[in-house]
This record gives C-alpha cells, sequence and structure tokens, in this order.
C-alpha cells in the first residue's frame, strides 16, 4: 500500500512511453522501464514531504505537476504531427537554427527538467545551458520567427511557470 502511488505512476509513465515511441521491441520496453523508474524518483523526490504526510502545499504542487504532464503530452502530440508533415512533405522546407532563449528558473532541478521537457519535443534540442546568464540555447530544426519573446513562447511556452510552480521557486 505504501508504494501505490509510485506504481501508478510508474505504469502511466511507461505504458505513454511504449505509445508513442509506436514500435513494441526489447529496446523500447527497456527504454520505457529507465524512464519510468527516473521519472518515478523525480516525481517522488517532487512530491513526498518525508514521513510527515501531505501538506496543501503539496496538493497544490501535485495539481502543478499533473498539468504540466497534460501539457506536456498535447505538445508532444502536436510537435509530433508537425515533424511529420515536414517529413512526408514534397518539398522539405526548413530553417534549422540555434537561438539563445532566457529564463527565469533559479533552481537546477527546474531547469534540467525545462531542459529535458525541450529536449524530449520532437523539432528542438537544448544543447548548452548558462546558469549565471540564465539562458539556455536551443537547437531548432524549423525557425518559425525571429521575434526573441516569440521564440520564448514557441519553445518553453508554459512550461517555465508550471515548473516554476512545482519545484516551489
Amino acid at each position: 500500500m505504501k508504494y501505490t502511488r509510485d506504481l501508478v505512476i510508474f505504469i502511466l509513465v511507461f505504458v505513454f512511453y511504449v505509445m508513442l515511441a509506436g514500435i513494441l521491441s526489447g529496446l523500447t520496453l527497456f527504454t520505457g522501464l529507465i524512464i519510468a523508474v527516473f521519472m518515478t524518483i523525480i516525481t517522488r523526490i517532487l512530491i513526498r514531504r518525508g514521513h510527515r504526510g501531505y501538506s496543501l502545499g503539496d496538493l497544490k504542487r501535485i495539481r502543478f505537476m499533473l498539468d504540466y504532464v497534460i501539457k506536456f503530452i498535447y505538445v508532444e502530440l502536436v510537435e509530433h504531427i508537425k515533424i511529420s508533415r515536414i517529413i512526408l512533405s514534397r518539398n522539405m522546407r526548413i530553417n534549422p537554427d540555434v537561438v539563445e532563449i532566457p529564463v527565469d528558473l533559479k533552481s537546477r532541478i527546474g531547469l534540467t527538467l525545462l531542459a529535458l521537457t525541450i529536449t524530449n519535443t520532437p523539432g528542438t534540442i537544448v544543447v548548452d545551458l548558462n546558469e549565471e546568464k540564465g539562458v539556455i540555447y536551443v537547437h531548432l530544426l524549423n525557425r518559425e520567427t525571429y521575434e526573441a519573446t516569440r521564440i520564448k513562447h514557441l519553445v518553453v511556452g508554459d512550461f517555465e511557470e508550471l515548473l516554476r510552480k512545482v519545484v516551489k521557486e
């Protein structure tokens, strides 16, 4: 009974990963297993407050984490469709570029989770992170604009604000 929450999180992450991978192979199952264990540990660290149980603040963080996961799933699906259109089009028109995006997150776990979120989104990869300057460098498969605030909105979206609430920054 003590580990029921962890088991539920593990199963949900594992099933979600295998569904997104789209192929059932040994490598997919192994990778899904590793990611599910990692995400279960992160969730436990972020949410659990020792042996005292949950406080009202923890329940709010759980809600923000659920908002984060739902937003992530939505963005993943939309970006997979965009990348599929690029791949399947006869005239592949892409505009790859590396951009500097300022971020307001200060904690290492918040910055790391944001970088992982961006990297897991198709078409974007975080190539560097500068904590002192408060910027991340992201490689975009298709740069749609040169306006800095618009780029930040397209790449980071609401994830930064949700992570700030989850990690209590």
